[in-house]
């Protein structure tokens, strides 16, 4: 209710201002409409064109009534005086030019429409058709707006859920294993965005083996995502059913994921076998980084292995495997 008290209570001083003026302000009139676009409501900005039509006449003719009228006749055509009362067949009787007050009836109620009242409903009605466009088109945008917000929100908790899912599929309790005292993992990733392609895996083989996985899906967001979790699941059943060769574990995945791959995404892999009880690696690499390795003196440097094609780049690819003896921890 107070935007309609604002508006109304702005008309009024308008309306007031504008009749007292010396000359006619078309602009004071089309001022409450265009506060009233800020609500962007079509309706309540053409409500506000015709009643500020309405208030403005009553406004002038009530300071003509009392004080007489101060407004400028255009081309400074003379006026009649104050309280002189033109009648309207006077006013069209241009042929016997009927003077009323010392001034010529029919001449000054032409020069009054023609150059006075027209002219200014013409800008008056261009200002309005104005306001009410700019309403029109603020109402729809807004609702847009709520659309797209509504849309965005619904988006981020599908997003925040995924994000859920994807951190759910990589093993995050640690120590994960705490019964064996052979060995200690420690593992964390942060997506780029909220979920990703890159992953890591571990996971038993048998009670001697170990399997580690790091790998990276091409693509950012779900569909890597997606195609991350399919390649993941992949890797560890294919390396938890196989005979402990990583280079075989890949060639099994390749050709899987190469049956059914029309979004033509692939992942480069590093996987790795450990022997539990020897402390010796086999690894395989399918077009990964590089992995840095630390030695019992605690330095670090990069395991460069030999390099293979990336997983589901391209059927029937065969992958080497580095020597156990280079991967002795």
């Amino acid at each position: 209710w107070l935007k309609y008290v604002m508006l109304a209570f702005l008309t009024f001083v308008c309306a007031l201002t504008n009749a007292v003026l010396s000359f006619n302000a078309i602009l004071v009139m089309a001022l409450p409409v265009a506060v009233s676009t800020r609500y962007y409501s079509k309706r309540l900005t053409a409500s506000m064109a015709a009643l500020t039509v309405v208030v403005f006449f009553l406004a002038t003719v009530w300071n003509v009534r009392h004080y007489g009228s101060v407004s400028m006749d255009f081309n400074y055509y003379p006026r009649p005086p104050a309280g002189t009362v033109i009648t309207f067949t006077d006013a069209l009787d241009f042929k016997d030019n009927i003077l009323v007050g010392g001034v010529d009836a029919g001449r000054w109620m032409y020069n009054s429409l023609v150059l006075g009242y027209i002219p200014r409903v013409l800008v008056y009605l261009i200002c309005a058709i104005v306001c009410v466009c700019v309403a029109s088109e603020g109402s729809r945008l807004v609702y847009e707006q709520a659309f797209v917000s509504k849309a965005s929100a619904s988006a981020r908790k599908e997003l925040d859920l995924a994000t859920e899912i994807q951190e759910g599929m990589l093993p995050g309790i640690f120590p994960p294993y705490p019964d064996r005292r052979e060995f200690d993992i420690y593992a964390t990733m942060h997506p780029a965005r909220e979920v990703g392609g890159d992953f890591y895996d571990f996971f038993l083989i048998d009670d001697d083996h170990l399997g580690l996985v790091i790998a990276d899906v091409s693509g950012k967001g779900i569909p890597a995502a997606l195609f991350m979790m399919a390649s993941k699941i992949l890797i560890s059943n294919y390396a938890s059913l196989g005979d402990g060769s990583p280079a075989r574990v890949l060639e099994q995945v390749n050709h899987q994921i190469c049956l059914n791959n029309p979004a033509e995404m692939f992942v480069t892999v590093w996987l790795g076998i450990l022997d539990i009880e020897t402390g010796n690696m086999i690894a395989a690499n399918a077009g990964h980084e590089y992995p840095a390795i630390r030695r019992s003196g605690g330095q670090f440097e990069l395991l460069k292995d030999k390099h293979g094609f990336v997983i589901g780049g391209m059927e029937g690819v065969k992958y080497r495997e580095l020597q156990p003896q280079g991967l002795s921890l």
